[in-house]
């Protein structure tokens, strides 16, 4: 096999695309370069431009919960960086905003720990069904088996209700308070009967058949054909009372 020669030597090499540069190269941050007499990242030097050449009025950073980026953000504030060294010119701009009022209501309507049980036997039906063909198949029954029936076991519990102070959020959906009319609590025959014979087809429905209580919110919006939204909660008597707070 023949192999392109390399040359050596004890300079460094330049490569004809990369022409030579004079700055250091860092394992943690890449390549940076001296700015003023402050150290500039490759991120800061992107931020830098948009802010003073540019002059990008607003930058905003979004985070998911307990993302590392906005926590480092909030534990350092814009004066210096995560390493503590001085910020460039264009952090010492930055403005933290948070929220300082947690959700009133919280909660996902999660299947009982019974139907975990029967998604386990579920798989091992599967097993039963497959073990003629060899132990092999049988276990990739299990696994099939398991793992389908947990992923709809799973998939009960994926929508979320909160009520923060001036949202109703469901899932997807973001409801300002302002739009919602009286908040009804719902047990035993009132439940059964608002997701049955009394529902309404146009009406927004988180049902669960295994919680048997729920709350009923008026949508009062003249401009939104939903006349209410029903619920399924454990504790209806919570986003009820919730619903009702107005700042």
């Amino acid at each position: 096999m023949c192999r392109a020669h390399r040359p050596s030597s004890s300079t460094e090499n330049v490569s004809p695309r990369h022409p030579r540069r004079s700055s250091k190269r860092s394992s943690a941050t890449g390549c940076r370069d001296r700015d003023g007499g402050r150290t500039r990242t490759p991120r800061s030097r992107t931020i830098g431009h948009a802010v003073e050449e540019l002059e990008v009025p607003d930058i905003i950073v979004c985070g998911h919960s307990h993302c590392g980026l906005v926590e480092a953000g909030l534990r350092t504030g814009p004066a210096e960086d995560a390493d503590g060294r001085p910020s460039p010119d264009a952090y010492d701009k930055v403005t933290t905003v948070t929220s300082s009022k947690p959700p009133v209501f919280d909660e996902r309507p999660t299947a009982p720990k019974t139907w975990w049980a029967i998604a386990a036997l579920f798989g091992l039906a599967f097993a039963l069904v497959f073990l003629p063909y060899g132990g092999a198949a049988s276990f990739i029954g299990l696994l099939a088996g398991a793992g389908l029936a947990g992923l709809f076991v799973s998939k009960q519990g994926s929508v979320r209700i909160r009520v923060t102070h001036d949202l109703l959020v469901v899932d997807d959906a973001r409801v300002p308070l302002a739009t919602l009319g009286a908040a009804t609590v719902l047990t035993g025959e009132d439940a059964r009967a608002w997701r049955t014979y009394k529902a309404d087809p146009r009406a927004f429905m988180v049902m669960r058949g295994y919680i048997t209580t729920a709350v009923r919110v008026e949508n009062i919006d003249p401009e939104d054909p939903t006349p209410y939204l029903y619920l399924s909660t454990r504790a209806p008597e919570r986003p009820a009372e919730a619903i009702g707070i107005r700042d």
